[in-house]
C-alpha cells in the first residue's frame, strides 16, 4: 500500500518516505491536528491479504503500546486504511547510535550515560515481558532527550513472536529494513543461545547490550569477523580483549559490567537489565566526580584538557631526560612513571626497548588488519611514527649513538634509521634471536634459534661465529645478547636442551673466547650503567636488578625485585625489560593467562560442536580415521609437556607420555601408532620417537642434530621428518625408511626452513611451506626424486593438508583465513586457483603470536567436510608501554 507525498493517512499528511521493508513500508508524515511530525508505519501491500501477517502486525501494536517509557520510541495511533493496517509512530530526530559510531568511540561519560538510559529502557521492556532479541546500534536513536530503543519488531511475550513493529527507518534519515529471508536478529549481536537455536529471553538482550556498549567505548565491534559464519564463531567461541586494552581510560568496573554481560552461559549474565541500568549508574556518578551541583563534564572535554595536560608532561619529560643525559649525579629523590599508549587502530605494542640516550622508544605494532611495523616513539612527542615494515620476530635493537635502529624480517638482519627511511639489509637471518650494537659499529647476533652468536659490522657483510655451544653441557643455542659500556664485552642467555633446565646468564668478550658464568639459572635482560645487571630467573616471574662490575664481570650484594608480570616478546625469554644509559627504563606488563578450545565446523565455517578445551600452545592431530585425537598438554612440572590421546567416539582420554618435554605427534596409518620428538636423552636436541595407544613407545632416530616428525606415508614404510643442519641450523627434509635397512636419507637440503611437510596420499608428492621467497608460501614437490616442484598458495601460506582422496589441499594464511586448492596429481600435477572457505575464529595474529610461532591452526577429516580449529577463548592481556625516569633511585633506599 505504498502512499503518495502529500497524501493522507486520516489526519496524517505524508511527507516523505523513510524505508522499507518485509513487514512494513515507513513513512514520515505530518500530524494535521496536533501539528507534529510523526512515524507511519504501513502493512506492506504484498502482505494485506495475508492473515497471518495482519493479525501478527496487530499484535506488536498491542505488545509495544504497553511500553510507555522515556528511552523508548513511543506509540501514538493505530488505524485502518483502504484495507491496510498502519501504526503512528513517535518522529525522532538525530541519529542512529550506528551511525555516531562511524566517527569511533564515545567520550567516555557520553558511553556509559548513553548505555545507562539503554539499560533503563530494556529494564521496562522486560518488565512487561517484552525481549527486544534484535538490540543493535541501528536500532538506538541518538536524541537531544537522550537514547530511545527502537525496533521491537522481532520482541517477543510470552509464546508470541513479533516482527518489524518500530525499526531503524523511523529516523530523519532513510534506511534500510530487514528483508524477507533474513535471519531473525542480528548476528554481530547475538547472544550464543540464539545463534544455536535455544529459546532467547531477557538475558539474551543484556549480551546485545553488552556488546554494543563494548562498541561504544572501545570503536571495535566486540565480535567481528569476515563472514556470519566466523562472528558466529566468535560469539561461541571467544570473548573480546579488555576494554582497556583499546580504551586504557576505562574504569574497572565498567569493564567489568560488560565482561558479565558477555558470558556465554546466560547464568552466569547479569539477570536484569535494572541491576545494569544501577550499575551503569553508579559508574556515571563516580565519573562525573564528587562535585553534584557543577555541569557534567564530558569527556571530550577531558581529552581536551588531558592533551593540554599530556603536553606539559611531555615538554617535562623531555626537560628532565636531557637533565639526566648530562649527568647521572644529580638524581632526583624519587622515580617518575608514566604510560605510553600504543598507536590509535592497532592491537597494543610489543616489547618496547628504551634507546640508549633515554629519548626514545622502539617498539612493533600491528594493526587491526594484521600487518606488523616497527615503530618509534619520541618521549617529548604525543604520537608514534611506523619507519619500517616488521613482523612479530623483528626483535629490534639500538644503535649506541640512539640513531639507527637493527631489527629482523624476512629472514634478514636489517637497519633503520630512527628518523624514518629505506631500511638496508646487513645479512641473513633465517631465524633470529635478538641482537646488539656497539659503538665501533659491531653488531653480535643471533641468526637462528639453536646456534651460537655471529659479529657483523652494520655496513653489512659475512656474520662469524663470536660464540660457540658447549655441547658437553648440553648448551642448545645462545640469545639476546647486549653489550656492556666498554662494547667489548656482553652478555647472553644459554640455553639448553632440557627444557626443565632454565637458562644461565654468561659473559664473553669480542677478544677472547673465555667464558664467565654470571647467574644459574637466569634470563639476561640488560645491563644499566652506573652498575646494574637486570635479569629474571624465571619465563614470568619478576625481574630483579644487581650490582654489577663490568670491569670485572663480578656480580656483588644482592638482587632487588623491581617489577612482576612484565610481557615477552614473540619468543620465550626475548627482551622485555630495557634501560638506557641514562636511567630510563621501559617494560610493559601482562596480566592473566591464555587459554583455548578446539571447535568443529563445517566448509562454510559454520560451528558445529565444541571439542573442549586445549592449552594455547598445545598442538594437536586428527587420527587417519578420525576417530583418535592426539594433544599435546603441559604437564604441572615445569618444562615437560605429555601427549595425550582422546576417543572422539567413546569420550575418553588417556596420558600416552610422560617425563620430559614431548611434541610433535604425528600419526601412523593404522591410527594405532604415534611418532614424537623429545628431548629425553638430555643432549640438547630432539629425537624421535614412537608411542603407542596401549602406551608402549620406542626409539626412532637418535643424532646429535635436532628432528621433528612431519608425516607418515600411507604404507606405513616412511617418516618424513624436518633436521636442522649447517652452521644456520635449516630445517631440512629428511625420509626415514621404517623398514629394511631403517637409515635415514635426504630428500630436500636448501638454505631455507621448510616445514610442515605432508606426502600425498599415494605418496608421489610432498607439500610443505617454506620462506624463501620473503614470505611463507606453500609447495608442492615431486618424490622420491625431487625434480618437479609448484607453488600452490598465492599470498602467503603455511601448514599444507592433504584430503584422502588427494584431490585437495587445504592450507592457511597468516590472516587465519583457511584456503582450499582443487588439485589434479594423474598424469602430472596441477592446481586450481585457492578459494578460501572461511577465517579461522579467533586465530588473530595477536593470539598466534602470543601462543606460539609454530601454531598448531587446523586438521581436517578424511573426506574434507569438517575441521578440527583452535579458537582462542582469551589471550593474554598486555598493558600500555610503561616508562620509569629514574629507574634506580628505588635501589638506594
Amino acid at each position: 500500500m505504498p502512499l503518495a507525498i502529500g497524501g493522507r493517512l486520516g489526519p496524517y499528511e505524508i511527507v516523505a518516505p523513510l524505508g522499507a521493508g518485509a513487514m512494513g513500508e515507513v513513512y514520515k508524515a505530518r500530524d494535521t491536528r496536533l501539528d507534529r511530525f510523526v512515524a507511519i508505519k504501513v502493512l506492506p501491500a504484498a502482505a494485506a491479504d495475508d492473515a497471518q501477517r495482519r493479525e501478527r502486525f496487530r499484535r506488536e501494536a498491542r505488545a509495544i503500546s504497553t511500553l510507555t517509557h522515556p528511552h523508548i520510541c513511543t506509540l501514538h495511533d493505530v488505524g485502518e486504511h483502504d484495507g491496510g493496517d498502519f501504526l503512528v509512530m513517535e518522529y525522532l530526530a538525530g541519529e542512529t547510535l550506528a551511525q555516531r559510531l562511524l566517527r569511533g568511540a564515545l567520550p567516555l561519560e557520553q558511553a556509559v550515560r548513553i548505555a545507562a538510559q539503554i539499560a533503563d529502557g530494556l529494564a521496562a521492556a522486560h518488565q512487561h515481558g517484552i525481549v527486544h532479541r534484535d538490540l543493535k546500534p541501528s536500532n538506538v536513536m541518538l536524541t537531544p532527550g537522550g537514547a530511545k530503543v527502537l525496533d521491537f519488531g522481532l520482541a517477543k511475550r510470552g509464546a508470541e513472536a513479533y516482527v518489524s513493529i518500530v525499526d531503524s527507518a523511523l529516523l530523519a534519515a532513510p534506511a534500510t529494513i530487514t528483508h524477507p529471508g533474513t535471519i531473525v536478529g542480528t548476528v554481530q549481536y547475538m547472544a550464543p543461545e540464539q545463534l544455536e537455536g535455544k529459546p532467547a529471553d531477557a538475558r539474551s538482550d543484556i549480551f546485545a547490550f553488552g556488546a554494543i556498549v563494548y562498541e561504544m567505548t572501545t570503536g571495535l565491534k566486540a565480535f567481528a569477523g569476515e563472514s556470519s559464519a566466523s562472528i558466529m564463531a566468535e560469539i561461541l567461541t571467544a570473548m573480546p580483549s579488555p576494554m582497556t586494552i583499546s580504551e586504557p581510560l576505562t574504569p574497572p568496573a565498567l569493564d567489568r559490567a560488560v565482561g558479565k554481560a558477555l558470558a556465554k552461559d546466560p547464568a552466569k549474565r547479569w539477570q536484569a537489565a535494572a541491576d545494569l541500568r544501577d550499575e551503569l549508574t553508579w559508574i556515571l556518578e563516580d565519573l562525573r566526580g564528587p562535585a553534584q551541583n557543577a555541569p557534567a563534564t564530558t569527556r571530550t572535554t577531558r581529552r581536551y584538557g588531558a592533551l593540554t595536560l599530556a603536553i606539559a608532561i611531555g615538554l617535562a619529560i623531555a626537560g628532565l631526560v636531557a637533565v639526566l643525559a648530562r649527568t647521572h649525579s644529580e638524581t632526583p629523590a624519587a622515580p617518575v612513571r608514566f604510560v605510553v599508549l600504543p598507536p590509535e587502530k592497532t592491537t597494543g605494542a610489543l616489547v618496547p626497548i628504551i634507546s640508549p640516550d633515554g629519548r626514545k622508544l622502539v617498539f612493533v605494532a600491528r594493526t587491526l588488519d594484521g600487518k606488523s611495523s616497527l615503530w618509534v616513539r619520541s618521549l617529548d612527542a604525543l604520537e608514534s611514527k611506523p619507519i619500517a615494515d616488521a613482523d612479530d620476530l623483528a626483535f629490534p635493537f639500538w644503535s649506541a649513538d640512539s640513531q639507527s635502529i637493527g631489527f629482523f624480517a624476512q629472514g634478514k638482519l636489517k637497519r633503520v634509521d630512527a628518523a624514518g627511511g629505506p631500511s638496508v639489509v646487513i645479512c641473513d637471518a633465517p631465524s633470529p634471536r635478538g641482537g646488539a650494537w656497539n659503538r665501533e659499529g659491531v653488531i653480535i647476533f643471533a641468526p637462528v634459534a639453536e646456534a651460537g652468536l655471529y659479529r657483523v659490522s652494520a655496513a653489512g657483510g659475512s656474520p662469524v661465529a663470536v660464540t660457540t655451544l658447549d655441547k658437553s653441557t648440553g648448551e642448545r643455542s645462545h640469545r639476546f645478547p647486549q653489550f656492556l659500556s666498554d662494547g667489548r664485552h656482553f652478555v647472553y642467555s644459554a640455553y639448553f636442551g632440557q627444557e626443565s633446565r632454565r637458562p644461565t646468564i654468561q659473559a664473553r668478550s669480542l677478544d677472547s673466547p673465555t667464558v664467565s658464568t654470571l647467574i644459574e639459572g637466569g634470563f639476561a635482560r640488560a645491563w644499566s650503567p652506573p652498575g646494574y645487571l637486570v635479569y629474571k630467573r624465571q619465563v614470568s616471574g619478576p625481574y630483579f636488578a644487581q650490582p654489577f662490575d663490568h670491569r670485572t664481570l663480578l656480580l656483588s650484594g644482592d638482587p632487588k625485585p623491581l617489577v612482576d608480570n612484565v610481557a615477552g616478546g614473540a619468543k620465550s625469554g626475548e627482551t622485555a625489560f630495557s634501560v638506557s644509559d641514562n636511567g630510563v627504563a621501559a617494560y610493559e606488563t601482562l596480566t592473566g593467562e591464555g587459554f583455548a578450545r578446539l571447535c568443529w565446523l563445517d566448509r562454510t565455517g559454520k560451528p558445529l560442536k565444541d571439542a573442549g578445551p586445549i592449552s594455547l600452545k598445545g598442538g594437536f592431530s586428527l587420527s587417519p580415521t578420525g576417530q583418535q585425537l592426539a594433544t599435546v598438554r603441559a604437564d604441572a612440572q615445569p618444562g615437560v609437556r605429555s601427549i595425550w590421546a582422546t576417543d572422539l567416539v567413546r569420550g575418553v582420554t588417556s596420558r600416552l607420555t610422560s617425563g620430559s618435554l614431548d611434541d610433535d605427534p604425528v600419526w601412523a596409518p593404522d591410527g594405532a601408532r604415534l611418532a614424537f620428538d623429545s628431548v629425553r636423552r638430555g643432549t640438547g636436541n630432539t629425537d624421535l620417537y614412537v608411542t603407542s595407544l596401549s602406551g608402549a613407545d620406542g626409539e626412532l632416530l637418535t643424532s646429535s642434530q635436532g628432528k621433528v616428525p612431519s608425516d607418515w606415508s600411507r604404507d606405513g614404510r616412511l617418516l618424513l621428518f624436518q633436521i636442522q643442519e649447517g652452521s644456520y641450523s635449516v630445517d631440512n627434509l629428511w625420509i626415514l625408511e621404517l623398514e629394511g635397512n631403517k637409515k635415514p636419507r635426504p630428500f630436500l637440503q636448501t638454505h631455507f626452513d621448510k616445514e610442515n611437510a605432508r606426502f600425498a596420499p599415494d605418496t608421489r608428492w610432498i607439500a610443505y611451506d617454506t620462506a624463501e621467497s620473503g614470505r611463507s608460501e606453500v609447495y608442492v614437490q615431486s618424490f622420491p626424486d625431487a625434480a618437479f616442484r609448484s607453488q600452490v598458495s598465492t599470498a602467503g601460506g603455511r601448514q599444507p593438508t592433504w584430503r584422502r582422496d588427494g584431490k585437495e589441499l587445504y592450507y592457511i594464511t597468516d590472516e587465519g583465513a583457511l584456503m582450499a586448492v582443487a588439485l589434479r596429481t594423474q598424469p602430472a600435477f596441477a592446481a586450481a586457483a585457492p578459494v578460501e572457505l572461511f577465517r579461522i575464529p579467533a586465530a588473530s595474529p595477536t593470539a598466534m603470536h602470543d601462543a606460539s610461532s609454530a601454531w598448531t591452526a587446523y586438521d581436517v577429516t578424511a573426506d574434507g567436510q569438517r575441521f578440527l580449529v583452535k579458537t582462542v577463548v582469551q589471550a593474554p592481556v598486555r598493558s600500555p608501554m610503561t616508562v620509569v625516569l629514574n629507574w634506580t633511585a628505588e635501589l638506594k633506599k
